[in-house]
């Protein structure tokens, strides 16, 4: 009885090993962080993800409020290399554009947008940051 309580315990620790690697699946994309401010002072931070465009997000932080998460509406961008992100909640109006993405290439050290939200349209420069 006792040899079968050990094989038993084996079996159970070795099959919760198994599960648990396998549900830790590799990234495969790397977040790079960049940071843009518009005229007013607004920061916009872009979690560029490298090798996979479409876990990207920009998040708008407006003094008080709590921040506003844009995600890209497709996973590629356009032919022309832009990408269009809409806030996950908000008007249907409001969106930013990033100019020159590429699936192909590496992070670039500058990224080029433009924010509009309809009434306000701002010029967009976001650099590569260390956070």
């Amino acid at each position: 009885m006792k040899h079968l309580t050990c094989k038993t315990l084996l079996f159970i620790v070795m099959a919760f090993s198994f599960v648990r690697a396998s549900g830790q699946q590799a990234k495969a994309f790397e977040k790079v962080m960049f940071t843009a401010k518009t005229g007013t002072g607004k920061l916009l931070r872009l979690a560029y993800a490298d090798g996979y465009i479409g876990a990207s997000e920009i998040t708008l932080k407006v003094r008080q409020r709590p921040a506003q998460l844009f995600v890209p509406v497709s996973g590629v961008p356009e032919p022309n290399g832009d990408l269009l992100f809409r806030p996950r909640s908000g008007g249907p109006k409001t969106g930013i554009i990033l100019h020159g993405i590429s699936d192909e290439n590496a992070a670039p050290e500058i990224i080029k947008g433009i924010y509009n939200d309809g009434k306000v349209r701002w010029t967009l420069t976001f650099q590569r940051s260390g956070t």
